[in-house]
């Protein structure tokens, strides 16, 4: 059996969440409060059923292997509030952490508050899903 080296953690998992209720699980079963929503720094973002029997959702990081999502919560309004820490990424536009709301029913990014050379903490300061 040999090991094979890898640069990046791919199965880190950083957070757990139990799906509050949101405006978005009246439109999709997959938003419907209770459910459970995972995030693995590097493999993507999971809603499983409150059992743990089934996965509702899905949403890969396919287009880098370096994205490092962490702390992603539902929304009041059904969004999902994520925390991008893709740091100098040369596959993607980020060099620097962002705060980000996506919209998991039409794959669409909301809203997106890099950080940057002028924002000298930016998304590194704390922050609550009540400030977005």
């Amino acid at each position: 059996m040999s090991l094979v080296k890898a640069d990046i953690e791919t199965s880190h998992f950083n957070s757990i969440y139990e799906i509050p209720e949101n405006k978005g699980g009246k439109k999709s079963r997959f938003l419907k409060a209770g459910n459970l929503i995972v995030n693995s720094t590097g493999i993507g973002i999971f809603i499983l059923s409150p059992d743990l029997s089934e996965v509702l959702y899905e949403k890969s990081y396919s287009h880098s292997l370096r994205n490092e999502i962490h702390d992603v919560q539902v929304t009041p309004d059904g969004l999902f509030l994520i925390f991008n820490n893709t740091v100098n990424d040369p596959l993607t536009s980020y060099k620097y952490s962002a705060i980000q709301k996506f919209d998991p029913v039409s794959e669409k990014l909301i809203f997106d508050y890099p950080n940057g050379p002028d924002r000298t903490a930016g998304p590194q300061k704390s922050c609550h899903q009540d400030e977005f």
